[in-house]
């Protein structure tokens, strides 16, 4: 069972208590290899509030050696030295005592420590890579393997590199020394401000500028043997650019171009849409071998994994290039919301990570109109908040949150997807240039210090002269949202809503404000917000639906007749309007609120349309519905028959080109493969085929760099244990950006159960294979193919093996359970896993154990229902 010890009481006490103003910091004595320690001191300003004769600060994992406060300036300095320092574990603080009561004032409290280096992706660690050919001659090497040492600290983890007051609000400055080898570099926050001679020889110590004022989960350093690329912005600062660097290991940087680009075009874009320019001297970006989170917005040192960061043209699928472009925005919007203004407590995480995920598609929207990215959105991230909203286990966008764990656990599709989809909604209602103005005050009245969402909410109200605050309470503070009945009259619409989470008891006064974001422009006196249950809307001139743009995070329902009635209008819809109208339905069909049949209705109404984003909707509905009756052989068959009709009218939009020019081409080329492999198409099949056996003859050329995916994944879903071998092998050799992440989607989907566990062998039984950070992908490929169920047995059987390799990083065991466990559609296993996991008693797993328990309970209601529905459809319609 999860411990919820209350330790809110003990940190607000550090705040009340003591105060830190600025922190230096210095790591020195790293022992490279063997041990993997090394040695620290850290001398905090603070002020103390009350006269104590304890100072309580966090401290994780680390060997106090000596601690002393310092009162005084100075030639009057009084020095207290320790009592005694009590470690407490559990709470990962450090309590330091002094023999006799410290006054009130101002202090420097004086830390040495010890710490490890170790490989957990937490605190300061190690990050292990393979040297790209021979140029890696300075790395830190051992065997075969080169090493860089690098930070993460978001949420709670500075605490693990050195004692501090480890929470957002405890904001200050910091300054930093490192002792590195001569040979290697060091990076951090801010630009070098001196270097020295080390304490041995071959060594220097590496000194930095003060940083400005900020939380502690901010602060970074790496050493390693890098080398970087750099632009300047376009912009002037104080009449200078600020330079942009690209850090990698050697070797790198030739795949960091792009990346340069968007980062240097980004950060003007940002500077000019808030009002407040980027306010440090330098922004760096570095790329991170071994590392769980993707990225990391460290002020001025910004860390990513590379497959977020870094495109090769000539091998990378352009997925990469989009998904680098949103993560570079992503992580530059954090330089604003979240540095520069930081939430007051984690219970806030959205200011951060929800304004930062609305931030980076707003930028890229701007960098590159010609993807559609507002459409990719829609499709992703608002289906990946929907789909956790709609669970029991989901919680409000701002709630309290008792430990650590829980901390971590509010890093998800809450915070970012729904907090983002809510801001986008905000945004559409108030206009973007009336939300712009509330930002731009929002950030001038919070600059380096903690703000609340009332804070946001205030600001854009003055902007806007509505009642922000009133509106956006019903949408952070309860879990859920809204499904909005729409029925059609004459001259609009009649509205009513309702909460549509299943499994969770709702008030029966629950309400949100709904923004209608109505086609057209209403009368003056027309409702454009629902505040009620239920409503009318009236208006002349052909009203087709309500949520323009699918711009509000709600579930609407139509009659089936009216969105097939949709058909002549189609283009005056956006690619948002089309993938809500299929979404919505999908949603609607999975949760027992329409039929199956009424969803094959609706698809072939978009069978025309030659939208990536559109069809990837299609794509998951009819997965939905195949999977659903795979047991069936004459449903399923018949349904295969269904889709091969459905995509017969865009199929020669398959090309087998990738469309390199055009990302949202090539998005919809790879998807329609995908459909016409799903439904058994010969033609396509045939040209999988005989393209695979070209590529592994040694004609590379014969699968485009943006085609690989489906390819490869076709290949061994419907191959034998040899084309599950050849991809494996190329698995082993692959040294793309992205290579290694597609062959593991790929053998995912195998068919044969002994492949299957060699998979899941290859993955724990060594840790060289399949690093930390990617094992949650093995997880989620085996899930969502038909091998499910060995991943859930070897699971159970080798419980040892997987734990010792997840449990290095709680974020890399909770990604795995959830991503293996949500795809299973039958309540025997899901009494299995409550059963299983009740008797190891696992702290921290609980949330993520009841997201994937709630999924199966859901997936196995449909399962239930979907064979007489869709085999009845199908009888109806000619199909069987």
């Amino acid at each position: 069972m999860l411990q919820e010890r209350d330790t809110s009481k003990i940190s607000r006490q550090l705040g009340q208590s003591t105060t830190p103003s600025n922190y230096h910091v210095s790591i020195f004595d790293i022992e490279f290899g063997g041990g993997w320690t090394y040695g620290g001191r850290v001398i905090i300003d603070a002020d103390i509030s009350i006269s104590t004769d304890t100072i309580v600060l966090h401290c994780d994992q680390l060997e106090i050696l000596h601690a002393e406060a310092r009162l005084g300036r100075d030639s009057s300095v009084a020095t207290y030295n320790a009592s005694s320092v009590t470690l407490n574990q559990d709470d990962k603080h450090a309590s330091i005592s002094f023999p006799e009561f410290l006054p009130k004032g101002h202090i420097q409290l004086l830390v040495s420590f010890n710490g490890k280096i170790d490989r957990s992706m937490t605190g300061f660690y190690r990050a292990k890579y393979a040297p790209h050919d021979d140029l890696d001659a300075a790395s830190v090497r051992f065997g075969d393997d080169c090493y860089l040492l690098t930070t993460h600290f978001e949420p709670c983890d500075a605490r693990k590199a050195f004692p501090c007051f480890d929470e957002p609000h405890l904001k200050a400055t910091f300054e930093l020394e490192l002792e590195v080898p001569d040979e290697l570099t060091a990076l951090s926050n801010m630009p070098e401000k001196s270097r020295r001679p080390g304490s041995k020889e071959g060594l220097k110590t590496v000194c930095f500028e003060k940083s400005p004022v900020m939380s502690t989960y901010l602060l970074a350093w790496a050493v390693g043997d890098f080398e970087y690329i750099e632009a300047l912005t376009e912009r002037t600062y104080s009449g200078k650019s600020i330079p942009v660097r690209i850090y990698t290991t050697k070797g790198l940087t030739q795949y960091a171009q792009f990346a340069l680009r968007d980062a240097c075009a980004a950060l003007d874009f940002f500077s000019e849409s808030f009002g407040v320019d980027y306010p440090l001297p330098k922004c760096d970006h570095l790329v991170v071998h071994d590392f769980i989170c993707g990225a990391m917005e460290n002020w001025g040192l910004i860390t990513y994994k590379a497959t977020k960061i870094l495109f090769d043209p000539l091998t990378s699928d352009n997925r990469l290039m989009s998904k680098a472009s949103y993560v570079i925005a992503h992580e530059l919007a954090h330089q604003w919301f979240g540095n520069l203004v930081t939430m007051s407590g984690w219970n806030e995480l959205w200011l951060n990570e929800g304004f930062a995920t609305w931030a980076g598609f707003f930028a890229v929207d701007h960098l590159h109109p010609e993807w559609n990215i507002w459409g990719q959105f829609v499709d992703e991230a608002m289906e990946e908040a929907f789909a956790l909203d709609s669970l029991e286990a989901s919680h409000p966008i701002q709630t309290d949150v008792k430990n650590d764990a829980e901390v971590h656990q509010m890093f998800d599709s809450i915070s970012y997807c729904k907090g983002s989809a809510v801001i986008r909604m905000l945004v559409n209602h108030l206009g973007e240039s009336t939300f712009l103005k509330g930002i731009k005050a929002y950030l001038g009245s919070r600059l380096y210090g903690n703000a609340t969402s009332d804070d946001l909410w205030f600001a854009l109200s003055q902007a806007s002269g509505l009642g922000v605050g009133e509106m956006m309470g019903s949408w952070i503070h309860q879990a859920g949202f809204p499904l909005l009945n729409v029925d059609p009259t004459p001259d609009g619409f009649k509205l009513a809503q309702r909460p549509c989470t299943i499994g969770m008891q709702h008030p029966a006064d629950t309400l949100w404000h709904i923004p209608l974001g109505l086609e057209m422009a209403p009368p003056a006196d027309a409702c454009t917000m629902l505040v009620t249950k239920s409503g009318s809307v009236k208006q002349s001139g052909n009203v087709s639906k309500v949520n323009r743009n699918l711009a509000g995070f709600y579930r609407t329902q139509y009659p089936l007749e009216h969105l097939v009635s949709l058909r002549p209008v189609h283009s005056k819809l956006s690619t948002e309007d089309k993938v809500g109208i299929i979404s919505d339905m999908r949603f609607l069909v999975l949760v027992g609120l329409r039929s199956s049949g009424e969803l094959l209705s609706l698809l072939p109404v978009f069978k025309h349309e030659k939208d990536c984003f559109v069809w990837s909707q299609i794509k998951k509905s009819i997965s939905m519905v195949l999977s659903a009756v795979s047991e069936d052989v004459k449903t399923a068959a018949a349904v295969k028959s269904y889709i091969r009709q459905l995509v017969d009218e865009v199929k020669p939009e398959i090309g087998w080109t990738g469309c390199p020019d055009s990302y949202v081409k090539g998005e919809l080329e790879k998807i329609l493969i995908q459909v016409a492999s799903m439904a058994d198409d010969e033609c396509v099949l045939s040209q999988i085929k005989q393209r695979f056996r070209d590529w592994k003859n040694g004609n590379r050329n014969s699968i485009n760099r943006n085609l690989q995916s489906p390819i490869f994944g076709v290949s061994v879903a419907k191959g034998g244990e040899q084309e599950y071998r050849d991809i494996k092998a190329e698995y082993v050799r692959s040294h793309s950006i992205d290579g290694r992440e597609i062959c593991i989607a790929a053998m995912g989907r195998t068919p044969h159960r002994e492949m299957a566990r060699d998979l899941l062998d290859f993955t724990f039984l060594s840790d060289s294979h399949i690093p930390l950070q990617n094992i949650h992908f093995v997880g989620m490929a085996l899930a969502n193919g038909p091998c499910g169920s060995v991943l859930w047995e070897y699971v159970k059987q080798n419980w040892d093996a997987v734990y010792e390799r997840l449990s290095v990083n709680s974020v890399a065991l909770d990604w795995f359970v959830e991503n293996s466990l949500s795809s299973f559609d039958e309540l025997a296993i899901e009494k299995d896993i409550a059963t299983f996991f009740a008797a190891k008693n696992i702290p921290g797993l609980a949330h993520p154990l009841q997201i994937a328990r709630d999924n199966i309970k859901r997936n196995a209601a449909y399962s239930a229902r979907a064979i007489p529905e869709v085999r009845q459809w199908l009888q109806q319609n000619g199909y069987l």
